[in-house]
């Protein structure tokens, strides 16, 4: 018998659910009562009033209905339920219906029959909850092997399941019961009922997957782009199927699979709308204030409002913060990577076309769900739960590819049969028993052809059944690669090992903040004052065991307000509690690690912070309660993960002792002042802080007297003194760079007209001018008329080497051609000739209404001229560099260092220069698009 028999499939499949269950169930009460996660707690105060109503005739009406979780009928308001609705009815049901059983067991086991009673109250339904989440979340471990199984096959669903099972973002958030859990299981029920729609077309699917994604938003309105999956598969399953020699062309509907697509979405639509009615009848019949809630949570979301405890997210990188997140704690670095490499490849395979419409539901629901979520300021880990599942997925159907790739040529027999056989051979109409508790006679079926992507695995994988029939019989004994069992277990080891780490660390001990309020208990004076933060929770925490609560102690708690805005009132509050305090209990790092993201707002508060950690405020830490991750005496500090990912089930307190009084003058010389500055409201973030502080000054690194001196621009004496022989030097210049970097036109410009022999000209000039700037601005040498020279050598050596490979097809080009190109230059010389005589009609620069912006340009032509390296320094800001455009001015310069000609006299040539080479760039631009003939020839 091999792996790949259905007896064994089922044992493997069992034992990893038991697995995952097990790791999900462990110590439900990790917190021992304490209601440590505020929305889970929030859950359960709201979950005890959701009861019978008294009158049925008022059991709809949303004022006075006890099951409208929005309005409280016994206070008369409205209540702030920004949860789903189903969950919360799940779990009231379930405390209902266990509770009324207490009647009928309590002959049998009077204890079961005593917890079954309280199950409804405070402390217990929680439990309940927790219980049911563990429950719910295991059974999105089945509903991954089902959907990878239909996908890829029995390997791929197996591997991915025990990803799913193994993660530690699922096993973490299923010990809370705050929703996304069930979320999440309704998800990938939904999306799992549309790829079975994609597949088979059938209304009973379409019915299936709209309930599913009803219940999924009913779940949590965030789930609502699940409904794009939904109508993706619609589309799908109205595509014809395509013939052999389609498959790697795209698939449209025809006509007719349009009215097919539209019929299947309508019914999917109405029975995701019944599903939601019905297990949110009060998001319709409370339709305001539902909608009021979604839009306060977007804008919360958003980063629109600003609240406490989202302000840990200011500043921090959309889409990389959830994936540095999940790679270093969520899933592990193994899963993680090859979860999104696997979604990666995926992408990959969806651009190249080559995915099935199953795949394509899949990302129909992961793309936009990743990109609205992602991009949000509020990045909660728990906000990736729906995506984790698919992205598991991917990653084990990479994995297994790249084994079979890899390891098991197509044209041998793999040597991963036993694991792998049964992928890609679910082909046979007969029901999967797998799946006979979901949906009565599924098919197995896959109606696309293989992903050529993964031809190897498939082909391999055939070949191991129909080539060498006694594989499956087992009549004859092969030889086994270990090679794809290691690469599993490269990825799946670390992640068992993380897991285990996790849970034994974090939920095989005792919680911190019960550990520190014993300490509290057994160390504090009866009667200390104890200093503690507000939003967050107090210290010592009242448990179970006799005299273990405050009030017994006699301790009186005052607030610190480090939230509020840093003013002189705030620190005159914090001055005198703690004068008042003995010790100081700080819960968890919520503060102290969301404070430092908006220094501009909170100099005062951080300032505080580092006084109270160095021991210079008169405290001194005396007790630290950790539960980090641990597996044997490996220990993992996760102190930098994210706020949620701690400060519910293993947060660290920390209890600190005054040990003598500070004076007000020490007060004033610690944080005296601190507040002056402060940005109230301010919401930024250290990105943007950092920014800011890393902002260019505008001022030179070096000053403006220490900076080498560049005069060496002025050298022609005969141009200098003599106009006409200025014009003749300065055009002979320009066609000295022209003729340097024609054979480099004569390449790059074979298309246009002359093959662009008049470009050459400004092609030089930009190439010597950029090659000496980079010299410049990266300091590798100084903007001098040396190395502007060099750069020209430089270009002309280029273009020698140009023309030597190419001078009998230049000189044959010059034959024909050189009516055309002494045209050009008539042109150009005659345009440089028309604009000079125009400046010299007026040739002043400095004229106070005619000169116009001349005069701040002549100036920052002087500044380029002078400065030995770029940026050039600012003639109007002492000390400072340009910070405007210059570069137009700087080409002007090059040419002022090669011909040696003085600014004043420059400028007035290098106007004409510029209009002239506009000229014939023109003209060659027209002749190449009238096409009168091919390039280069001269009736063009």
């Amino acid at each position: 018998m091999t792996l790949a028999s259905t007896p064994w499939r089922k044992v493997i499949l069992l034992l990893v659910l038991i697995i995952a269950l097990g790791l999900r169930l462990y110590d439900v009460n990790w917190d021992e009562y304490q209601h440590a996660h505020p929305d889970e707690r929030w859950i359960t105060m709201v979950a005890t009033t959701i009861h019978l109503p008294q009158d049925w005739r008022d059991a709809l009406n949303p004022r006075k209905s006890t099951f409208n979780p929005l309005y409280d009928p016994y206070a008369g308001h409205p209540r702030n339920f920004a949860y789903g609705h189903l969950p919360l009815y799940l779990l009231t049901i379930l405390a209902g219906v266990l509770s009324a059983l207490a009647s009928v067991v309590k002959h049998l086991s009077p204890a079961l029959a005593s917890l079954l009673h309280q199950l409804p109250d405070y402390d217990h339904i929680n439990l309940l909850g927790r219980v049911l989440s563990a429950f719910i979340d295991t059974g999105t471990v089945y509903l991954v092997y089902l959907l990878g199984k239909r996908i890829y096959g029995f390997a791929t669903g197996l591997l991915a399941a025990a990803f799913v099972a193994f993660t530690v973002s699922h096993i973490q958030l299923a010990h809370f019961y705050a929703f996304d859990p069930v979320a999440t299981f309704f998800v990938v029920l939904a999306v799992y009922f549309s790829a079975c729609l994609a597949q088979e077309g059938s209304v009973r699917y379409a019915l299936l997957a709209g309930a599913a994604a009803g219940m999924a938003v009913s779940s949590k309105f965030s789930a609502m782009p699940v409904l794009a999956a939904v109508a993706a598969a619609c589309l799908a399953a109205s595509c014809p199927p395509l013939e052999k020699e389609q498959e790697d062309a795209p698939r449209f509907p025809q006509l007719n699979g349009l009215s097919l697509a539209a019929r299947l979405l309508i019914l999917a639509g109405l029975a995701a709308f019944v599903a939601f009615a019905i297990t949110s009848p009060f998001a319709i019949l409370d339709f305001k204030a539902y909608i009021a809630q979604i839009v306060e949570q977007g804008k919360m979301v958003r980063g629109e409002i600003d609240l406490p405890y989202t302000r840990q997210y200011r500043g921090t990188t959309p889409f990389v913060y959830h994936i540095e997140q999940e790679l270093r704690w969520g899933m592990g670095w193994t899963l993680g990577i090859t979860a999104f490499a696997g979604f990666a490849w995926t992408l990959w395979r969806g651009l190249r076309r080559r995915l099935s419409p199953a795949e394509w539901v899949i990302l129909a629901w992961v793309i936009p769900y990743f990109a609205l979520t992602g991009s949000f300021m509020v990045k909660f880990m728990r906000y990736m739960l729906p995506v984790l599942p698919f992205l598991s997925l991917m990653g084990a159907h990479l994995l297994l590819s790249l084994s079979v790739k890899l390891f098991s040529p197509a044209h041998k027999a793999t040597d991963t049969a036993d694991l792998v056989s049964a992928e890609h051979q679910p082909t046979s109409s007969a029901p999967d028993p797998d799946t006979a508790d979901l949906v009565s006679a599924e098919h197995q079926s896959i109606s696309s052809a293989p992903d050529p992507d993964t031809a190897d695995l498939v082909s391999a994988e055939h070949q191991s059944i129909s080539s060498a029939p006694d594989l499956v019989s087992g009549a004859r004994k092969r030889r086994t690669s270990p090679w794809p069992l290691i690469l599993i277990t490269l990825v799946l080891l670390p992640t068992i090992l993380w897991t285990l780490a996790f849970v034994n660390g974090v939920y095989g001990g005792i919680h911190p903040w019960v550990a520190a309020s014993r300490w509290i208990y057994a160390n504090v004076p009866e009667g200390s004052v104890i200093a503690v933060e507000h939003w967050d929770d107090e210290l010592p925490k009242p448990l179970r065991e006799p005299g273990m609560n405050s009030a017994a102690h006699g301790y009186r708690h005052v607030t610190l307000p480090l939230y509020e805005e840093d003013t002189e009132q705030k620190f005159n509050i914090i001055k005198d509690a703690l004068r008042q305090a003995d010790y100081i209990v700080i819960a968890s790092n919520r503060l102290y690690r969301s404070i430092p993201r908006l220094p501009p707002r909170y100099p005062m508060t951080i300032r505080y912070y580092e006084l109270l950690f160095s021991g210079k405020l008169g405290f001194e830490k005396v007790a630290e309660f950790t539960s980090y991750p641990r597996l044997g005496p490996w220990v993992i500090p996760d102190d930098d993960a994210d706020e949620s990912f701690t400060v519910y089930d293993h947060p660290k307190p920390m209890v600190f002792k005054k040990v003598r009084e500070l004076s007000d003058e020490e007060w004033w010389q610690l944080l005296g002042g601190t507040w002056e500055g402060a940005i109230p409201g301010y919401v930024g973030g250290p990105v943007e802080e950092e920014q800011r502080r890393r902002r260019p000054s505008l001022l030179l690194d070096t000053p403006v007297d220490r900076l080498p001196v560049i005069d060496d621009f002025r050298w022609n004496g005969l141009a200098n003194a003599n106009p006409i022989a200025a014009i003749v030097i300065w055009w002979l210049a320009v066609e000295v760079i022209g003729l340097a970097a024609w054979p480099l036109a004569h390449l790059a410009f074979r298309r246009l007209h002359l093959r662009g022999y008049v470009l050459s000209k400004s092609l030089g000039l930009l190439l010597i001018a950029y090659v000496n700037w980079l010299l410049a601005s990266l300091r590798l040498g100084r903007n001098t008329a040396l190395t502007v020279f060099l750069s020209l050598c430089l270009v002309a050596a280029a273009g020698y080497a140009l023309w030597r490979r190419h001078r009998r097809e230049m000189a044959d080009f010059w034959r024909e051609n050189r009516r055309g190109i002494l045209l050009g230059e008539a042109i150009f010389a005659g345009a440089y000739l028309i604009f000079v005589f125009i400046r010299l009609l007026n040739p002043d620069l400095w004229h106070p209404w005619n000169g116009g912006e001349k005069p701040m340009e002549l100036a920052f032509l002087n500044a380029i001229l002078k400065s030995a390296y770029f940026p050039p320094y600012d003639p109007y800001y002492a000390g400072g560099y340009i910070n405007y455009y210059y570069y137009g001015q700087y080409i002007v310069s090059v040419l002022i260092k090669l011909t040696g000609i003085k600014p004043t006299i420059a400028f007035n040539l290098a106007v004409p220069t510029l209009f002239a080479l506009t000229v014939v760039k023109a003209s060659c631009v027209g002749a190449s698009l009238a096409g009168n003939g091919e390039p280069g020839d001269v009736s063009g």
